[in-house]
């Protein structure tokens, strides 16, 4: 990986959108212009009565309309810093699939997908572990899971307040056939969530969450990876009853369902990983969804393998940036010194 981890979103100041910084811009330029005229009148008023209240007010103006200036530059580089990427997105959304995402999804997000019955079966033996510590550990769990590659997930579980509390870490599609097979984790599910429709990964979650001994209520996090955030992203905004509090992404385009505004998101791309710009648009400037970036030593896939986030992930575990730590101490402090019960569960679609 090159360069320095940078952040947008998730700021314990007032976000604000790109209309509401232009207001604010243009107020300030409006009073800067009144501070003018009165700076002409209070010379004036200096040349016919120099009293010391008027050379007071003609010694501090010119201070204050420095400052306002000033303001006016910060609000502009403020907007600039954030809303440029909206341009960066839609030039790469034309570089790498040049308008063909929403039709492609519409088409085949409509199309019948076979059978949409789901088995699912723990897959060896449920054992005790140790909550993750670290959002590398996180990354690792989730890793070892997508190895795998047979439409398993992991689920991790503890009881805590009176509520059953679950951690699901969900890999990236597995199957790129066009049409559906046994494995929910394809194609058809990802196109099925850029269309906003339930998909057949998230029934078969509900599945998965049912055998793994949650109800309704409890607590969600999503550790996912790729089109695996997407839908992480589309459950939380369907999330038949579970409280889907967290999502940690990597590569996923997650903003491609809209803004998540009781889910808190913190969101890891590569500036040169094509996968997250499917979404055609920048994440939200907001408080709940901290977005990292950085970029990948490797462009293009190679920069999409979840092998490469592991060290914008270590660097992210020690940043003392303000966003990222906040989001990072959110995450883990709850989890310290958690025993935590964890089950391999396998989602099959029944093909008969």
């Amino acid at each position: 990986m090159s360069g320095q981890l940078t952040s947008y979103g998730g700021s314990v100041r007032v976000v604000a959108a790109e209309h509401e910084i232009n207001r604010v811009a243009r107020q300030l330029s409006a009073v800067e212009q009144l501070l003018a005229r009165v700076l002409v009148e209070a010379e004036l008023m200096v040349l016919l009565e120099p009293t010391p209240q008027h050379l007071l007010l003609l010694a501090q103006l010119p201070i204050w309309l420095v400052r306002l200036r000033y303001l006016q530059f910060c609000l502009w580089v403020s907007a600039q810093s954030y809303f440029t990427v909206e341009g960066q997105v839609r030039n790469l959304m034309h570089q790498f699939l040049p308008g063909v995402t929403q039709e492609l999804s519409g088409v085949l997000a409509s199309k019948e997908l076979g059978s949409n019955q789901f088995r699912v079966g723990r897959v060896g033996e449920t054992k005790v572990t140790s909550a993750p510590g670290s959002l590398r550990t996180m990354l690792n769990r989730l890793q070892t899971t997508a190895l795998l590659a047979n439409g398993t997930l992991r689920i991790e579980s503890w009881f805590e307040g009176g509520k059953r509390h679950f951690i699901i870490y969900l890999p990236g599609t597995q199957d790129w056939a066009p049409v559906a097979g046994e494995n929910p984790l394809n194609l058809s599910s990802d196109l099925q969530a850029f269309a906003h429709s339930k998909s057949d990964t998230q029934s078969a979650l509900l599945l998965a969450l049912k055998k793994a001994g949650a109800t309704p209520g409890d607590e969600v996090i999503f550790v996912a990876h790729s089109q695996g955030g997407l839908v992480a992203a589309n459950f939380a905004q369907h999330p038949s009853g579970f409280n889907v509090s967290t999502i940690l992404s990597f590569a996923g385009p997650m903003v491609a369902v809209g803004a998540l505004s009781k889910t808190k998101v913190l969101a890891f791309e590569h500036t040169n990983d094509p996968m997250p710009y499917l979404a055609g648009k920048a994440n939200p400037l907001a408080a709940n969804w901290v977005t990292v970036q950085a970029t990948a030593a490797a462009s293009g896939m190679a920069a999409h393998e979840l092998s490469s986030y592991g060290p914008m992930t270590s660097l992210a575990d020690k940043s003392n940036n303000a966003a990222i730590a906040g989001a990072r101490t959110n995450l883990l402090a709850r989890l310290k010194a958690k025993r935590v019960k964890v089950q391999f569960i396998k989602l099959k679609r029944s093909t008969k």
